[in-house]
């Protein structure tokens, strides 16, 4: 923190906040190292300011934030649009005869991914990774336990 500030602040927007003038007064919330900012989304813009004690700019510093700058919440649930499960061809086998990204974000650059799992304890985050899952492959046998 510059040496004549004593308090950080921010400000979230949908656009940027162009220059700001040192000296002027802002109205903003406090901010604590650590503390988490809500609600943001992907292209918000974050105004971070360190101000005096009379909420006066000293410094500032705007960041456009993007997916990685942000914890995704729960991920989107597929809808029966987007799948169709069925028999395998072999015993104790399923398989998908359809795999389809509508209402999905960039559906071009969709890979599907599976796991088998006894429980819906663990809900994976959007973006996250879920270990143990592996790549679909059309016309590849999912053994079920």
């Amino acid at each position: 923190m510059p040496e004549e500030a004593n308090k950080w602040i921010y400000i979230i927007g949908n656009e940027s906040f162009g220059v700001i003038e040192a000296g002027i007064t802002v109205d903003g919330t406090s901010y604590k190292i650590d503390q988490d900012i809500l609600p943001v989304e992907s292209n918000d813009h974050l105004l971070l300011l360190a101000v005096d004690d009379q909420d006066r700019v000293i410094a500032y510093r705007e960041f456009r934030l993007i997916g990685d700058n942000i914890h995704g919440g729960d991920a989107k649930k597929l809808t029966k649009d987007n799948y169709i499960l069925g028999k395998g061809n072999k015993p104790s086998t399923t398989s998908f005869s359809n795999l389809v990204p509508l209402g999905l974000d960039n559906p071009n650059s969709i890979r599907w991914k599976i796991k088998l799992v006894n429980s819906t304890e663990d809900i994976p985050y959007m973006n996250s990774i879920v270990e143990g899952a592996e790549f679909y492959t059309v016309r590849r046998r999912y053994y079920c336990k």
